[in-house]
């Protein structure tokens, strides 16, 4: 599969967790500022392999604004697709979101009640609109095609962006414009 990746810089996310230093190909947040820094930035990239969505968060933004693509099991390569803006509900089975107002940041939960999202129909995918400015955490059990969908088009508004992933107690900055909030550091959220 990464010989028949769309483009030049093809990554396979284990061996890469590796080659940064991470035990048995497993990612450990305080990687991603070597991640950020090993790697070209507004260049295009193929992400091939399993890895956490905090991984590939960062790599959407790395690549941002040139063409990222993923390797889907189900769908081969794909890009991350345009999701339309309106209140969030959209169509497809399930597809529901949820901005919550904190202190610090915005928290967008992305709800799937269904088994299958459809890449083919991100028109039914849509996205609510987000007040630009504080962070933004992302939540919620969904693709990374669907995932960096989001990112690119969100993250580029809110001064730091992070990823929630429970077993970590809360969410890993992947993307911030601010020099308190460094890239791969946790936010805890209750």
């Amino acid at each position: 599969h990464l010989a028949r990746a769309p483009v030049e810089l093809a990554l396979d996310l284990p061996a890469l967790a590796r080659t940064l230093g991470a035990e048995n190909g497993f990612w450990r947040p305080e990687q991603l500022p070597a991640l950020v820094d090993y790697l070209p930035a507004q260049k295009p990239l193929a992400l091939y392999g399993r890895s956490v969505n905090w991984v590939v968060g960062t790599l959407a933004m790395v690549a941002y604004p040139a063409p990222l693509w993923l390797f889907d099991v189900r769908l081969g390569w794909v890009q991350s697709p345009s999701l339309p803006d309106n209140d969030g509900k959209g169509s497809q089975l399930g597809w529901e979101t949820v901005v919550t107002e904190q202190d610090a940041f915005r928290l967008l939960t992305m709800k799937t009640h269904g088994q299958y999202l459809d890449y083919d129909e991100p028109e039914a995918l849509p996205l609510p609109a987000i007040e630009p400015g504080k962070g933004l955490v992302l939540s919620g059990q969904v693709p990374h095609w669907l995932l960096t969908a989001v990112i690119r088009q969100r993250v580029p508004e809110h001064a730091w962006t992070a990823i929630f992933q429970p077993q970590l107690g809360g969410a890993v900055v992947v993307y911030s414009r601010e020099a308190s909030m460094s890239v791969g550091r946790i936010i805890r959220i209750s």
